[in-house]
């Protein structure tokens, strides 16, 4: 089933934020139905220690290359991919976002839809 189809389709039903907020932390990704750019998705970020010599921002390089180590912590953020094909690092859900209940959770770049999405919603 497409994007679009599954977005016609009244017999599916999202799941809350909370529950794709879990599928995303546990390394998958999620989009609204609601959202009215296409192709938009939000995806984990996963922390790590990164060498300074890896950051391409002159502040937080500087930071890295100030520790004794030369590594600065970088903690775990959510990504967004843009309606316009850019990234986003350090996406924040709107009160909107965190209450609707149209959110689809994605395998690689297909919707979890039908049985799979309804065995999701009970966890």
């Amino acid at each position: 089933m497409s994007s679009k189809e599954f977005e016609t389709d009244s017999n599916f039903r999202g799941v809350p934020f909370s529950r794709a907020l879990e599928y995303v932390k546990d390394g998958g990704r999620a989009h609204r139905i609601g959202w009215s750019g296409r192709g938009m998705w939000i995806a984990l970020g996963e922390g790590r220690k990164i060498p300074a010599s890896q950051f391409w921002n002159r502040h937080t390089k500087a930071f890295a290359e100030s520790q004794p180590d030369g590594v600065a912590e970088v903690l775990p953020y959510l990504i967004l991919k843009t309606a316009d094909d850019k990234i986003l690092m350090g996406w924040l859900a709107s009160q909107t976002d965190m209450l609707e209940k149209d959110w689809v959770l994605m395998h690689d770049h297909t919707p979890v839809t039908g049985e799979k999405n309804r065995q999701l919603e009970k966890i």
